[in-house]
């Protein structure tokens, strides 16, 4: 009788055991549930962030062509052409700065844009994250001498700027 009474107790204790696992599973099921992210608005709150970083969306200008300031030369992008390969691809390298001074990078200021047009056309528009991307981006493109290459570029705290030039 001892041993039916064990077996007795052993069947409930495995059968109370098994209840309190599978209430266990399903309590860390609905946890998890409550912990997933909803991406798209995780996107949307970056996009957000990126957006209030972008305070100056003004037109900017060289004042005085003959006097160019450190200012302007960081923020002004200037336009290399190569010669063509043998497919007829040159390689554009646009720098964001010139005259060797070079625009930072950082999370607080940036060149959050930069598209180039040929002979008015949009050929290629880049956006950067804050801190991220490169102040050089190189394109390659079909092009030949009198061709307009025009480059705006938008800095988030200093504005649009913007360097045109004839392909020679």
């Amino acid at each position: 009788m001892k041993k039916t009474n064990l077996l007795k107790i052993a069947r409930m204790l495995v059968m109370f055991i098994t209840v309190i696992s599978l209430s266990n599973c399903n309590e860390t099921q609905n946890n998890n549930e409550d912990k997933n992210i909803d991406t798209t608005s995780v996107k949307q709150e970056v996009k957000k962030t990126r957006e209030e970083l972008i305070v100056n969306r003004d037109t900017m200008h060289i004042a005085n062509t003959d006097s160019i300031t450190s200012f302007e030369n960081k923020h002004t992008p200037e336009i290399t052409v190569g010669n063509a390969d043998e497919k007829g691809f040159s390689k554009i390298i646009v720098k964001v700065g010139s005259n060797d001074i070079v625009h930072p990078s950082t999370d607080e200021h940036w060149i959050d844009f930069m598209t180039l047009y040929i002979d008015g056309k949009e050929f290629k528009h880049i956006e950067n994250e804050a801190g991220e991307g490169s102040n050089q981006h190189e394109f390659l493109a079909k092009v030949k001498a009198g061709q307009e290459l025009k480059v705006i570029i938008g800095c988030n705290l200093h504005g649009i700027w913007e360097n045109t030039i004839i392909v020679k």
